[in-house]
């Protein structure tokens, strides 16, 4: 009985054109193309299915539907058999439609539709498609061992692994056709809180070469030519530091740091910072640093230990620095980061001076002031108009002084129209009070008009290029200041 089912079959192969009206088909496959074999016009259908997750079972299910949709047809279902070359009859029903499930596995499926003489045969390869990608750089923890990374990289590794999918050309058992597949579809992502680092190439072995200083769970995802999609992922506990700091300019107000109270006479906020200037260095967020150590930019430094310290620091010359903040983790590694901050502390108001021959801008000093105790502007406060080198004459102040630009020491004295003097100063300019409008520090109240100030000698620094103290003894400024008592 076999002998002449096999015989039917092969009458069958030979001699009847397949699939002209009936439909064989598979509901849920992932993947389906026409296949040709060298006999011409001779095709047949393969259906991919993918395993949901590697390892599993695949559920697959070929759909027979007879050439005129009713019923009595008769359908024979056969499976191929490699070692014949021909394909063995498995069950048949009766009906209008015929499907056979719970396929776990690749074989080729033929069914034979039958029914009042008429006959038409279909064909399909069911492929059961499975792979597994593995990183191979990890431990049994599912972390990165410290063989794969230093300061400077870290080296990732996976391998795929997958089933080989073929088909055969009926009746010929030398002949097996495989069907490419591909996994050029790698991605590789990187997730941790800040997204610092580099990201990964896409391919299966991929160097990184800024690592993260977040620990970073690494993931690969391969998706194939039959859109299956496999990923494994493993974690990176980073080693590298993180420096980053801040600072802030300390106001002469400031009693904590300057208690000789200079605050009483430099109230506010000046747009020019003054020598000697204090800074507060801190850290902010640096990260995965056991040490700290800070380069201030004038060829001093300091090391401090703990991301709580704060650092104060008096820079003596005006001129730019560039602070540079240099982070290490924690031994064997030591891994070194380094962030850097501009600090501009301005030049001398008197300017620059070049074979005796004065040149630049005069110390600031107000051109109006009006000592009317009305408490307006207590503290004088300076504003220099854009580009223009000169004190605004519509602020009003309660003293005449002169706004500390990096200037140390000066002698003043401050004269009315008829050449009488009225007020001198000569030491630390952060000492000096400023003229209140008494004559000489009596009680008795100079008279509104213009008066002349003398700067006969001042202290300040010779140039940013040349960062040292110089007296001037000679007259560095002279001009006119008017005196207002109302309010």
């Amino acid at each position: 009985m076999l002998r002449h089912l096999l015989l039917l079959n092969i009458f069958i192969l030979l001699i009847f054109p397949f699939c002209i009206n009936a439909q064989l088909y598979a509901p849920g496959a992932d993947y389906s193309e026409r296949v040709e074999y060298d006999t011409p016009g001779s095709t047949d259908s393969i259906y991919v299915f993918n395993v949901p997750s590697y390892g599993a079972s695949a559920n697959a299910m070929l759909d027979a539907l007879s050439p005129d949709k009713t019923d009595d047809w008769e359908f024979l279902w056969s499976v191929y058999n490699p070692a014949s070359g021909y394909f063995v009859p498995s069950d048949t029903f009766t009906g209008s439609s015929s499907y056979v499930y719970d396929i776990d596995s690749s074989a080729g499926y033929q069914v034979v539709f039958m029914k009042n003489g008429t006959v038409d045969t279909c064909r399909a390869w069911i492929l059961i498609n499975d792979f597994n990608v593995e990183i191979t750089t990890k431990n049994d923890s599912g972390k990165l061992p410290s063989l794969y990374y230093s300061c400077d990289y870290i080296d990732l590794e996976a391998k795929v692994e997958g089933n080989s999918l073929f088909y055969y050309i009926p009746g010929r058992t030398d002949t097996i056709i495989y069907v490419s597949n591909n996994y050029s579809d790698i991605e590789w992502t990187a997730e941790n809180e800040e997204g610092s680092g580099s990201d990964p190439s896409d391919v299966l072995d991929p160097r990184i070469s800024n690592p993260p200083y977040e620990d970073t769970e690494y993931t690969i995802t391969i998706i194939d030519r039959f859109n299956c999609e496999r990923s494994d992922a493993l974690l990176y506990e980073s080693i590298q530091s993180k420096a980053e700091f801040d600072n802030s300019y300390i106001q002469l107000t400031d009693n904590e740091f300057y208690p000789e109270e200079y605050g009483l006479f430099y109230g506010g906020d000046y747009d020019k910072i003054s020598a000697p200037a204090k800074y507060k260095f801190f850290n902010t967020d640096s990260r995965n640093a056991a040490t700290y150590f800070l380069k201030f930019g004038n060829g001093e430094d300091t090391t401090f230990y703990s991301g709580n310290d704060t650092i104060i620091y008096e820079y003596i010359f005006p001129g730019d620095y560039i602070a540079t903040l240099i982070t290490k983790s924690a031994k064997p590694y030591e891994c070194l980061d380094s962030s850097s901050i501009e600090i501009t502390i301005d030049e001398p108001s008197m300017g620059s001076y070049s074979g005796g021959d004065e040149t630049g801008e005069p110390p600031l000093l107000p051109n109006v002031f009006t000592p009317n105790l009305d408490g307006f502007s207590d503290v004088f406060k300076q504003f220099q108009e854009e580009g223009a080198g000169s004190i605004s004459e519509n602020f009003g102040n309660d003293l005449f002084r002169s706004a500390d630009v990096s200037i140390y020491n000066v002698e003043i004295i401050i004269f009315n129209r008829y050449g009488r003097k009225v007020h001198s100063f000569s030491g630390n300019i952060r000492d000096w009070k400023g003229w209140d409008g008494k004559i000489m520090n009596s009680d008795k109240n100079a008279s509104e008009g213009v008066y002349f100030y003398v700067i006969r000698k001042i202290t300040a620094v010779e140039s940013w290029e040349n960062p040292k103290l110089i007296n001037y003894k000679k007259k560095v400024r002279s001009g006119c200041i008017h005196l207002f008592r109302e309010p």
